[in-house]
């Protein structure tokens, strides 16, 4: 089967987030299976564009003219940031031009995120939109983003979005906590849309048993921005050090303007117990995972994050918000433990809680927390089923063309 995936973010990226960590996994593994993959993204500069392949089977296009601009690449000013409007359609219709260009393709996936698959209907191939969260999910609220007259770009970016779903044949979820939001805001069928879980390659997010963990140690892994709920933990371990336990933090992730901002707000004495480190190599990530006690992703609102499922995965105490996908991942008590987001001091107490239990506990649940990812969402679980759907898809697809045009 010839697949291609198109996103904004792969890696090597300055971009990256959960959606390359995915769309990588996804075209690793099936690669290593037999098919044939293309994955098109952006050149995070975009006056390249540069065309790699990986052995006859595994192709990644990096397109130019990118609707954005990386400040650290090519500079910031006025003009380079008007390119999310100007480039706006220009880059959309790049990317089906791309498309048509390749041979034999039986498939194409691609994020609802970033409206990129704008001029993508009527191909000789199914289209599968795959949900990882709209921009015009508000996190915070839980409801439809309201978008003010300064933030017209944003509004048309999530009409464009919303207009996509809506006309879209074949939509899947990487948890039922999206399908259900997109079912009572967006009135979208939730029995159309199945759930298809963000597989995990286990084998490399194991548990180091000759690292030794640092005691009282807490780790955020992932983008640093407001509704991933930064604040909310920061002031947690705040209270907590107020109360005569000295735990440290360690906030790994891109920062960007909201990320430095706090880096730099921080005082001097908070400095010595919150480090960021900035953008790491996800690979790096599992060494943090194995040297800190406890993981916490205290989003207002989550999707299905894939550093909640490597952190279990690699042996970490996970502390997740209630809200949203996390909640599917994890059982409270048993293989990790939830918390409502957006409150500093019922996260103080469940860090407390979790710090304080003792040690045979505290292995037994990294025991369940690693059963929970082999047995639900591993890569030898989770691809049969994205497969079994690629092919229904392309099948169904097929006769409703062969019926269509006669």
């Amino acid at each position: 089967m010839h697949i291609v995936y198109v996103t904004r973010e792969y890696p090597p990226t300055l971009r990256g987030g959960g959606i390359a960590s995915y769309v990588r996994d996804m075209a690793e593994y099936l690669t290593s299976i037999g098919h044939q993959i293309t994955v098109i993204c952006a050149s995070d500069d975009t006056r390249t564009s540069c065309k790699t392949q990986k052995g006859n089977k595994f192709c990644i296009i990096r397109l130019s003219k990118g609707d954005f601009v990386i400040p650290s690449i090519e500079g910031n000013c006025f003009l380079k940031k008007a390119r999310c409007i100007t480039r706006f359609k220009s880059y959309r219709k790049k990317i089906l031009k791309t498309i048509l260009k390749l041979d034999n393709v039986d498939i194409v996936e691609i994020p609802e995120y970033g409206a990129e698959s704008l001029y993508l209907e009527n191909l000789p191939f199914p289209v599968i939109i795959r949900l990882h969260t709209p921009s015009f999910l508000d996190r915070e609220t839980c409801s439809l983003k309201s978008y003010s007259f300064l933030r017209k770009y944003e509004a048309y970016l999530a009409a464009k979005e919303m207009k996509i779903l809506q006309r879209a044949r074949y939509i899947t979820s990487c948890s039922n906590s999206l399908s259900r939001w997109m079912e009572k805001h967006l009135g979208l069928d939730k029995k159309n849309i199945p759930c298809i879980y963000n597989p995990v390659k286990t084998e490399n997010w194991t548990i180091n048993d000759c690292e030794e963990r640092k005691p009282l140690s807490i780790l955020y892994a992932g983008t640093v921005a407001k509704e991933k709920g930064i604040e909310t933990l920061i002031s947690a371990c705040l209270l907590l050090r107020k109360s005569g336990i000295p735990v440290t933090l360690t906030i790994v992730g891109k920062l960007g303007i909201y990320g430095e901002n706090i880096k730099k707000n921080i005082n001097s004495k908070t400095k010595e117990w919150c480090r960021f480190t900035g953008n790491v190599q996800r690979i790096s990530l599992l060494s943090f995972y194995n040297s800190h006690e406890i993981s916490c992703f205290p989003a207002f609102w989550e999707n299905l994050p894939m550093v909640c499922l490597e952190s279990m995965c690699a042996g970490s105490l996970v502390l997740a918000s209630s809200r949203g996908g996390m909640s599917e991942i994890i059982e409270d008590g048993k293989n990790g433990f939830l918390f409502p987001p957006m409150n500093p001091e019922i996260l103080a107490k469940t860090l407390h809680t979790v710090l304080n239990l003792d040690e045979h506990t505290k292995n037994q649940i990294r025991i369940e927390a690693r059963k929970r990812i082999l047995n639900t969402f591993s890569t030898e679980i989770i691809i049969p089923e994205i497969l079994n759907y690629y092919n229904n898809a392309i099948e169904s697809y097929h006769e409703y063309r062969s019926n269509t045009l006669g």
